[in-house]
């Protein structure tokens, strides 16, 4: 056998031997099992149920919740805790938590994932329940100043007073510094003339680390807004990822 016969062979069998190894790959491949789905779990592109009662109404139209209500009632098992809450109608919504104590008769909000027809040996069938990494304090109504820099994206539309420490006028808008007496934060509002030392109430968004190259400066927490008269409603409420994201975009 001559050289170039052994050459013509070897090659034969080399790409015989890669055709053999392709298809078992390729067998390979096909065989891989599918992950199975959970059937429990709602579609993540569900609407947010932000009451107890939307979520009662329609437990299966919800893949999130985001839900504020008394804790009426906890139940401890196996390093988790089941906590009930309740709204004014007497209507509760179960959500589970790692284990953790609670005090009855406190208000809190739950943010969380919802599972449908969820089983528990202990409590029976839920039609719907809310897993979360735990229970949030509910915002404060009518926070002063203090409690809306700890916790600024808790609220809606803010409202804060107090007297006018000193202010900053760009071409569009006044930076007003508030002391309430409990702490200081930073307004905006459309350009007025405000004097140091007036007592200036301004409602609206607010923002955390908001950076103005305008005048050069960042604030810890800015409530952009307008300037409230005796005749508007001065009631904080909590804030909305919509209501926030576009707060951010002001």
């Amino acid at each position: 056998m001559n050289t170039s016969t052994k050459k013509l062979i070897i090659t034969l069998l080399f790409t015989v031997s890669l055709i053999l190894i392709s298809g078992c790959l390729e067998d390979n491949k096909t065989q891989m099992p599918v992950p199975e789905q959970n059937t429990n779990m709602l579609p993540q592109t569900s609407s947010i149920a932000y009451t107890v009662a939307e979520l009662n109404e329609t437990p299966y139209g919800y893949s999130r919740a985001e839900i504020t209500g008394k804790i009426v009632n906890t139940i401890d098992v196996a390093g988790y805790t089941y906590v009930a809450l309740g709204d004014d109608a007497g209507k509760i919504v179960w959500a589970a938590i790692p284990q953790t104590p609670i005090e009855l008769g406190t208000k809190g909000t739950i943010v969380g994932s919802i599972m449908k027809d969820f089983p528990s040996s202990t409590l029976g069938i839920f039609p719907a329940i809310i897993f979360s990494d735990g229970i949030q304090a509910a915002a404060i109504e009518n926070p002063t100043n203090a409690d809306i820099l700890e916790t600024p994206a808790s609220y809606d539309r803010v409202v804060v007073s107090g007297t006018v420490n000193q202010t900053m006028d760009t071409s569009s808008y006044t930076y007003i510094e508030l002391d309430d007496g409990t702490g200081l934060i930073w307004a905006a509002v459309s350009q007025t003339e405000i004097a140091v030392g007036d007592n200036v109430t301004v409602s609206g968004g607010a923002q955390s680390g908001f950076e103005s190259t305008t005048v050069d400066m960042t604030f810890p927490v800015l409530v952009m807004g307008t300037l409230v008269t005796d005749s508007d409603e001065t009631v904080s409420e909590t804030m909305s990822d919509a209501d926030f994201a576009a707060y951010h975009n002001f």
